[in-house]
Order: C-alpha cells, then structure tokens, then sequence
C-alpha cells in the first residue's frame, strides 16, 4: 500500500542551543508521519516561511512572537509549542493568552517532546502535567488590582508606604490598604513573604527581589509587617 503524504507532519525545530536542537531532532527524526526541519531562531522569512509547516517547536520569546504574528494575519498558521526553562505562573499564562498552542519544559522526557508534537498535530492543545495544573490554579486564585500589581512591585524594589505613595502620589494609608489587599489575596503574612510568593508566581522580576527585599538593611525590612 502506498503511503498517504496527507498524513505527513510538517514540523519546524528552532533553537539557538545547538544541543537542545539535537536532542530534539534525535527524538522526532525518526518518527513516522513526522518530517522534521530545523532553523535558526528569526530565520523564517528567509528560510523557512511558517506556512510550510504544521508545528513549530521553539523557545519562550520566539514560541510568543510567532504566536501573536499568527493571530495577526493567518489563524490557521502552525500550531507553536514552546520548550522552555520559564516555569513561573506568569510566564506560563501569558503564553496561553498570547496564543501558544502547547508548553513544555526542558526537563521534560523525550516522550512527552513526541506526544506534545503529536498532539498539536492533530489540532489539540497540550501542556505538561505540571504547566496544566499552574494554569488552572491561576485561574481560581483572586488577581491583583492594576493598584495592587504597582505597589506590589514597589514593595519588590523595598519602598516603606510612605515612599511608595509619594511614588504613586497617593496616601500612606491609601498605600497600606493595598498592601492589605496584596497579602490577602497571596496568602502571605508580610510584605516580605507576599515578595517572595510574588517573585515565585512571575508576579514581580526576580531582579527586584534579590535587589529589594532580599537585602536585610534596606527599609523594606524594617517594615516587614503591615503598619
């Protein structure tokens, strides 16, 4: 019997760490129904436009690029699974709403690299096990006001209420009412513990963190309870 080249998936690997591209070849390569392409990372106008392929496998920034230039022209472009170290809440959510199809870490087995492909192939979402309960966990948590997220990543960089509300030109005590707010809906029982749960889920930059809060002189530290 002659083989059906409608069943053949296009896959595109882009990655600029040469043994991650191979590690991901090795796994998909073999594959039947799976004909797979490599490419350099920002390459694709010139090498590899995105309508040659089914599945594009690449990193956080680009898997986001590509999703979001998608959704701007073609909707029925490739679908883009994104192999990535970022596991923070934040990251994960903002991929899913920017379009990204499937979310996978680099620790995950080579197995789980084939069955994500496969699956987007068949026009499916899919997220490891981990990524899926993150997800859904954001989903049911209470989200921080636009106010809220300013002062919070003002507590990051370890401002007191009195600083802050000169930054955003509010009152102390209208500073000390979101901070209230803020370790509610985080479940912290400080400012400091409300940072670092923050710094976990994506909420603020890890740098702001390690440069705020993490210094034990800074004022933050002298205010390290609601006031």
């Amino acid at each position: 019997m002659e083989h059906d080249d409608r069943l053949q998936t296009n896959v595109l690997l882009m990655s600029a760490q040469p043994l991650l591209l191979a590690g991901m070849v090795a796994a998909l390569g073999g594959r039947a129904g799976l004909n797979v392409f490599t490419s350099a990372p920002r390459g694709l106008a010139v090498d590899c436009p995105l309508a040659a392929h089914d599945v594009v496998v690449t990193d956080y920034d680009d898997g986001i690029r590509l999703a979001l230039q998608r959704s701007a022209g073609d909707a029925s472009g490739p679908r883009i699974l994104v192999v990535t170290l970022q596991d923070r809440e934040h990251d994960v959510r903002r991929a899913v709403e920017c379009g990204v199809d499937g979310y996978l870490l680099q620790e995950c087995e080579l197995s789980e690299l084939v069955r994500g492909v496969q699956t987007l192939a068949q026009g499916r979402r899919y997220l490891s096990a981990s990524i899926s309960q993150q997800v859904a966990d954001s989903f049911t948590r209470e989200p921080l006001t636009a106010r809220e997220s300013q002062v919070l990543g003002l507590l990051a960089e370890g401002l007191c209420n009195k600083m802050i509300g000169r930054q955003l030109a509010i009152q102390a005590g209208t500073v000390k009412s979101h901070v209230k707010g803020i370790l509610t809906k985080l479940k912290a029982v400080s400012r400091t513990q409300a940072v670092s749960i923050a710094a976990r889920r994506g909420l603020v930059s890890q740098r702001s963190h390690r440069s705020g809060i993490s210094n034990p002189l800074h004022p933050a530290h002298r205010h390290a309870q609601v006031h």
